[in-house]
């Protein structure tokens, strides 16, 4: 209308605002509509897209989805459409918990991300910091730069999450990305992410979180290092020992009677260097579940450990019952042996069939034994 007097480009508009709105009965409609209008001419398609109340926030997201509207038939076209999309001033791309942002970033859509996240509306922190999740998960370096770039970004939700997901996934660019943000700490949940990636066995990830003063690998009695052992992770325990901070010996020497116990010889071997570790800690136990375990080079390593006392814990008859050959004689080549106990040794090798076993103690008997004069 200008000047009071209407055009036919004003009687134009109001047919295709009534075909549009009035004439369909669903948003479906109102889209194929839409759509097919716009592709009538250039005239009616500029006409068409200032019908700012014909357009959702569900079409955002089937416009980001990719699925087929007829207004979008290019690539080119479709990128600009989107531009047009988000144009609107009712549009909201956060709606359903941003899935529209997070569809792109399933996806793995660093322009769409990019042409989103300007948009004032758009609520990065929706659903527990989904978005940034959604993207470490998967993997996209480029998606969380752009995403930590964003100020809205809050990553204290859910005590650093967005750490830990990226630890689970092994992302180790991205745990570097994280922790060169000040808004993640990865001290969070009493040092849970040096615990979780020493526990996951993500060498390089240990490395990075070492390298961070806020970070503590001695955290909850060096729980750390004692799942480390106990997965048998011996690079990380290397790097873990290295660390003024953590004691080997903690929680009454954990860590080798773990190793022991797990038949990590390799990690026995390690902890055995070690001068603040204990092998004979808790009346033994290291040996005594190596012994139980049939772990025969675990004992062999332990053994040559002064500290270790073969004689206690009735392993010689633990060893005899189970059948175990090399580790009885084992037992009874070290110099602090329990040879009172040979007799019942061999009689309960007899009773579980074990040959071997009482051969072995035959043998050691026949040795030892004193030459009647």
């Amino acid at each position: 209308m200008s000047n009071g007097i209407i055009s036919s480009l004003d009687v134009t508009k109001f047919i295709l605002d009534m075909a549009i709105i009035h004439g369909t009965r669903n948003n479906k409609s109102t889209r194929s509509q839409f759509a097919a209008i716009r592709q009538t001419c250039k005239l009616w398609k500029d006409i068409v897209d200032s019908f700012t109340h014909c357009l959702t926030g569900c079409d955002l997201h089937l416009a980001l989805e990719g699925r087929k509207m007829e207004s979008m038939g290019s690539q080119r076209r479709s990128y600009r459409d989107r531009r047009l999309l988000l144009s609107r001033p009712h549009m909201i791309p956060s709606t359903h918990y941003n899935e529209a942002v997070r569809h792109a970033v399933r996806e793995g859509h660093t322009e769409i991300v990019r042409l989103l996240l300007p948009h004032h509306r758009l609520d990065l922190t929706a659903h527990y910091n989904q978005t940034i999740r959604e993207a470490i998960r998967r993997g996209h370096i480029e998606i969380v730069r752009l995403l930590l770039s964003n100020p809205r970004l809050q990553l204290s939700v859910l005590d650093n999450a967005a750490i830990i997901e990226a630890i689970a996934g092994h992302h180790t660019e991205i745990v570097r990305l994280l922790l060169s943000d000040s808004r993640a700490d990865p001290s969070v949940q009493d040092n849970e992410s040096i615990r979780f990636a020493a526990n996951r066995g993500h060498t390089e990830i240990v490395r990075l979180l070492l390298t961070d003063r806020r970070v503590d690998p001695s955290a909850r009695e060096d729980t750390a290092f004692v799942e480390a052992v106990r997965e048998g992770h011996t690079e990380i325990v290397r790097l873990l020992l290295s660390d003024p901070r953590v004691d080997p010996s903690a929680r009454d020497n954990l860590a080798i009677r773990t190793a022991a116990s797990n038949g990590h010889h390799l990690m026995v071997e390690l902890l055995l260097a070690h001068p603040r570790v204990d092998p004979s800690a808790q009346s033994d136990e290291a040996i005594r579940r190596a012994t139980e375990g049939g772990f025969v080079q675990t004992v062999r390593l332990l053994l040559t450990d002064e500290r270790v006392d073969p004689s206690r814990n009735n392993l010689i008859l633990v060893s005899a019952t189970r059948g175990n050959a090399e580790i009885v004689e084992l037992l009874l080549s070290h110099p602090r042996n329990a040879s009172a106990q040979i007799d019942e040794a061999k009689t309960r090798a007899k009773q579980e069939g074990h040959t071997e076993v009482v051969q072995v103690l035959n043998d050691h008997k026949r040795k030892n034994s004193t030459p009647r004069t």
